[in-house]
């Protein structure tokens, strides 16, 4: 009886101990049966989830490239208005006004309007206040200017120009025509040095 234990208990002993005995071939075969619908199943999910892995890196690739070209955008944007200014500073220094200076216009002689033969005339020595960066600009009209003021003169009579007051409406008649032909500079102040009526 040993014996029959012995031998009962031997081919558990060969098989590793385990107890278990094989599986029938039947028990094999829906195993694989099942196995190749789990597998095709499991593949059709791997597909899936490998199919929604490259939809997400497009989009990241797709939003990194957008996000690198709207940062560029932005930093050309931002490059261009903070780079602007101080351009415009630089303008600006080149426009600010230079310190004030006192031009000297050639002397003038006029004749002045009368019904008689034998006109009054009128000698002005001019002195035109403006900023130092303005006096090319008075310069390069300047003949065109003396006609401009030798005009005006012909047309005032004697009385005109007599006193304070004819001195005063002359002097804002003269620096009329002097901003209106050196525009955009500005003149800011006319002197006489020297005004003669005979």
């Amino acid at each position: 009886m040993a014996d029959d234990q012995d031998d009962e208990t031997a081919p558990e002993s060969e098989d590793g101990g385990e107890g278990e005995t094989e599986p029938a071939a039947e028990d094999v075969e829906g195993e694989d049966g099942a196995g190749a619908e789990d597998g095709e199943e499991a593949e059709g999910a791997e597909e899936a989830e490998a199919a929604a892995k490259s939809r997400r890196r497009k989009f990241i690739i797709i939003g990194a490239a957008a996000g690198v070209v709207l940062l560029a955008i932005i930093g050309g944007g931002a490059a261009f208005f903070l780079m602007s200014p101080s351009e415009d500073k630089s303008r600006a220094s080149a426009m600010l006004p230079g310190p004030p200076v006192h031009h000297e216009l050639p002397i003038l002689l006029a004749d002045l309007k009368t019904g008689r033969c034998r006109a009054p005339y009128v000698k002005l020595h001019i002195l035109v206040g403006v900023n130092s960066n303005d006096v090319p600009r008075i310069e390069e009209v300047q003949v065109a200017l003396m006609d401009d003021i030798r005009t005006l003169l012909r047309d005032k009579e004697r009385t005109d120009l007599v006193g304070r007051d004819g001195t005063e409406t002359l002097r804002a008649d003269l620096l009329d025509i002097i901003n209106q032909r050196i525009a955009p500079a500005q003149a800011n102040e006319l002197l006489f040095k020297e005004f003669l009526l005979q």
